[in-house]
This record gives structure tokens, sequence and C-alpha cells, in this order.
């Protein structure tokens, strides 16, 4: 179902994503597709699979640090492939910034939610179908992926990594589609790692849904 948008006032000067190719400007972090927007899909969106590569939104030196509503609809056909190097999935790397307000820093928080991804994504590392790493109290909320994720380690269906402090993933389902190579990498799960990342309400096999929590 599609979420309210009267819900949600900073809507009003939300950036409205109906094409493929408005999604796929999202990744070039331009002045009217900035990373820190706020973005409303319109629309289900057919990327076209193997024959249209897709480039991940937001990346380590640049992370995505901007809002994604995807009102219930689903982002088809990804096709991510980053060879050695990692960060693959429809978002690259979810971050947080931190803002003035009234003289005082105060953190904006980076959400994707209401979202299904379908497709095939791979890399080196940190590889996941809606994100390859959520950092720095990022959330991603009410997520669902299909298809298949691979790559040589921190490699899962929703994401590949969940790092730093409270970062979160809430109410997500994804199918046991990840592929590791470096197989002892899956245990970073069942250890959790010391920091303050949070799994609630997870839904399907482990490492279907992340690979590693841990500070990134």
């Amino acid at each position: 179902a599609e979420s309210n948008i009267d819900e949600f006032p900073k809507y009003m000067t939300a950036i409205p994503i109906y094409t493929a190719d408005e999604l796929r400007s999202m990744a070039s972090g331009s002045s009217d597709y900035p990373m820190d927007g706020n973005y409303i899909l319109m629309n289900d969106i057919d990327l076209g699979g193997q024959n249209n590569p897709f480039t991940p939104i937001g990346s380590a030196a640049e992370p995505f640090t901007g809002t994604f509503d995807g009102r219930g609809h689903r982002i088809s056909g990804l096709y991510v492939d980053t060879g050695d190097h990692g960060f693959a999935g429809l978002f690259g790397v979810v971050g947080n910034i931190f803002i003035e307000d009234e003289g005082e820093k105060k953190a904006k928080q980076a959400c994707i939610k209401n979202l299904e991804v379908e497709g095939n994504v791979s890399g080196g590392q940190y590889v996941g179908l809606i994100a390859g790493c959520i950092s720095s109290g990022a959330t991603i909320e009410n997520c669902s992926a299909y298809g298949s994720s691979s790559g040589l380690k921190c490699v899962g269906g929703v994401a590949g990594q969940v790092g730093d402090t409270e970062a979160a993933l809430t109410q997500h389902s994804a199918d046991d589609i990840a592929s590791v190579q470096d197989r002892a990498c899956r245990k970073c799960l069942g250890e959790i790692c010391p920091v303050f990342a949070v799994v609630i309400a997870a839904l399907g096999a482990n490492a279907g849904l992340i690979d590693r929590i841990g500070k990134t």
C-alpha cells in the first residue's frame, strides 16, 4: 500500500521520481538530484536488467544522506556489478550528515522506506539489494528484496552491512539470496559486534537479510 504523503509535510519540497532515467540521475549527485535530497517514488520502475547496469546511489566518499520513500512501489531489473570494488546495491552507502540549526549541530537522518527491490547485485564487499552499507545512524524501514546478491564478504539480501552507532533495519523481508565467498563472514551476524546497530522484526533467513552488523 502507498504511504500517505499528507503524513510527511517535508514532501511539499520532495523530488518525485517517475522514470528509470530520473532514478539513475540520483547517482550523479547533481544540484537537481542532490545526495541530501528528499525523494518519493511515484510508480513502479523497471531498470532493464543486465543490459542496463545501474550505478549505486551514494558512495563512501559521498554517501546518500537524504530520504527515499518508495510508497510501496517496486524497482525491478536492478543490475549492479562493481567488480572487486565494494558498496554495491540500489544505494551504495547510506549515512547521515550534521547540519546547523539555530547554532546547534543536529543530525539529518537518512532513511530508505516502503520499497521493494528486485534484481542482481555483485561486488567485492558491502553488497545488498537495497544498500551495500548503512552507517552513521541511517535507517531502512519496511523494505523487501528479491533476486540475488554475491560478493567476497559482507553480503546480504537487504543490506551488506549495518554499522556505526544507532543504524537500524526495521520490518524487512528477504529470501536467502546472498552468496558469500568468504563464508566465515556470516558469523559476524551471530557475534553481533559491540556497537549500537539494531535489527528489529527481521523476517527471512539471516544471511538473506544482512550479512554483517558491526563498526564500519
